[in-house]
């Protein structure tokens, strides 16, 4: 989930918000307007991914595609794709026809 960091006119402090606009409350000294993501879990599963998301407009069309392709996907408002675990992404990598260009030694690579 990816937040930013805004300054509030009226009080003049700065504030936290998700990517659907829920305001949340967290410390940390990080400046206005510097993004901050959140790991969530363990070793940072589950995983959202912009690079292999899609336009926020076809969200609904890509999540019935994975579906029918036997990866059922989820996908946030904002078009992010929602990774599982590793074995989950690397299937649904593999269903679109992308591949992580940090490539571990199991991960899909161009041949």
């Amino acid at each position: 989930m990816r937040y930013t960091h805004k300054i509030n006119k009226k009080t003049g402090k700065g504030e936290w918000f998700d990517e659907d606009g829920k305001r949340k409350r967290f410390r940390s000294n990080l400046k206005p307007g510097q993004p901050f993501l959140q790991r969530v879990g363990q070793r940072g599963w589950p995983m959202e991914c912009e690079a292999s998301g899609c336009h926020p407009s076809q969200v609904q069309e890509f999540q019935k595609m994975m579906a029918d392709a036997g990866v059922p996907t989820e996908f946030t408002k904002g078009g992010r794709a929602v990774y599982r675990d590793r074995s989950h992404r690397d299937r649904a990598l593999r269903v679109r026809g992308i591949f992580d260009k940090d490539a571990g030694y199991s991960d899909p690579v161009p041949t």
